[in-house]
């Protein structure tokens, strides 16, 4: 079976690019993590393309990034496409030129800048709330009239503010890891809250959902809860899989694939959820 990973991250450590890394309570990320990594130790199949999603510093110029990657990547018998980082709360001009410098480079496919705001819960990488900013209406129609993909990282509770600025941009967009199934017990206010983004989600054909990065925030015993409602509620067309290695299961890149394949979904649904999804979503020969 041929399979895309539409979301994981590279590093290396001696491009000083990723100090951030070395900040991390998990040592085990405080290493070179390199596209020979999967090459090399997945064994679910035929891997034939990853999405690399941004993982420099802020203060980096996104170009540097970008720029090593394809160094990296030069050679290797894998396809790859970049999501680069851009601060989509920049007044209209200051985000059209940033788009415009990074465009050009044919692996770009797309952006992500993390608007993950929830001070109930450990992950809470932002200060203030993002999604409500005014600018991101502009910019998103700016994106789509240029043709790449919105990766999206929300909460639940941010998905209401955003939807709107998506929605009339018609911007293709992929929201990262399940939009965040944070919750402290099963059934709670948080879960529902959640339940109900997925279903509005699900209204909107262009509007993908990556089933990655659940362990961040639910054990095991959740997985089968959060992944079952998913694929209950969206199309078959518009789940995509992702590994969020080395974030997720850094020890073997083979856990998440694994856990996915066991759902024993049938053949149709794992082409489409491993490959033939994020083929049309990133545009991959």
């Amino acid at each position: 079976m041929k399979v895309i990973d539409s979301h994981l991250h590279f590093w290396e450590l001696e491009n000083h690019i990723n100090s951030w890394v070395m900040k991390q309570s998990n040592k085990d990320l405080q290493t070179n993590y390199l596209p020979d990594n999967i090459i090399n130790n997945f064994n679910g199949g035929e891997l034939v393309g990853v999405v690399h999603v941004e993982a420099h510093d802020s203060a980096v110029p996104t170009v540097k990034e970008i720029k090593w990657l394809q160094d990296k990547m030069k050679n290797k018998k894998l396809q790859y496409k970049h999501v680069a980082f851009a601060d989509i709360t920049l007044p209209s001009f200051n985000f059209a030129a940033m788009i415009d410098q990074i465009k050009h480079h044919s692996n770009v496919i797309g952006i992500r800048h993390i608007l993950s705001y929830n001070p109930k819960f450990s992950y809470n990488p932002n200060d203030v709330d993002l999604s409500l900013n005014e600018n991101i209406k502009d910019n998103l129609t700016y994106l789509a009239k240029n043709n790449l993909v919105f990766d999206c990282q929300v909460y639940s509770h941010q998905l209401k503010n955003i939807l709107p600025a998506i929605l009339q941009a018609n911007v293709i967009t992929v929201i990262d890891h399940m939009l965040l199934p944070a919750w402290n017990n099963f059934n709670d206010a948080d879960h529902k809250l959640w339940q109900n983004a997925v279903t509005e989600i699900s209204k909107h054909s262009n509007i993908y959902i990556k089933l990655s990065g659940i362990d961040i925030f639910q054990n095991i015993n959740y997985f089968d809860v959060a992944v079952k409602y998913c694929l209950e509620k969206l199309s078959i067309n518009r789940l995509v899989f992702g590994s969020n290695y080395p974030v997720s299961f850094n020890y073997d890149y083979n856990v998440w694939f694994n856990y996915l394949i066991n759902l024993r979904l049938t053949e149709t649904e794992n082409k489409h959820i491993f490959y033939k999804n994020a083929v049309d979503l990133f545009k991959f020969n």
